[in-house]
């Protein structure tokens, strides 16, 4: 339970539907306030019209990716139009009163939580949930596809390594 020194933490994941590490991760921190009844604001992307749900302690704000989005993985996308989403983000952030705010990553849900932390004068967390040698030895392959296989893997390999 709740005390009286428990900080209430707004918490913008990149994602959390989709099959990843930041997914995986907020749905664990969900479970973890939910059982323990912490101040918690989730908000999140999510497939459906924007929707606000407070359970308790858990404030969840659902944000729809529109249609001015662009693929950054097979199952995740950035909305370049997701500031539409700031007023909604503003009013929740004003009803819930966090202490803080925690970020996983340069989306679009946590470049909104940058600018509303900083109009707010609220602190700022960033945690990343990628192991980024292997990110960036996946991301590798394509660049140097037109290597011989043998030299592709070597190379790659090199930057997993690095």
């Amino acid at each position: 339970m709740a005390g009286l020194n428990t900080p209430r933490v707004a918490y913008f994941p990149d994602s959390f539907y989709e099959i990843n590490g930041v997914a995986h991760t907020s749905r664990q921190f969900e479970a973890f306030v939910r059982k323990r009844n912490l101040p918690f604001l989730l908000v999140r992307p999510g497939p459906r019209t924007p929707h606000l749900l407070t359970e308790e302690n858990l404030t969840t704000l659902e944000l729809p990716r529109g249609s001015f989005g662009f693929a950054l993985e097979k199952d995740l996308t950035f909305d370049a139009g997701y500031a539409r989403h700031l007023p909604i983000i503003l009013r929740a952030l004003r009803e819930f009163q966090p202490d803080i705010i925690h970020i996983t990553g340069p989306s679009e849900n946590g470049i909104l939580a940058v600018i509303v932390a900083n109009h707010l004068h609220l602190p700022l967390a960033a945690s990343w949930h990628t192991n980024v040698h292997e990110y960036a030895a996946r991301r590798a392959e394509w660049l140097l596809r037109h290597l011989r296989d043998g030299r592709r893997e070597q190379v790659a390999d090199l930057i997993e390594r690095s």
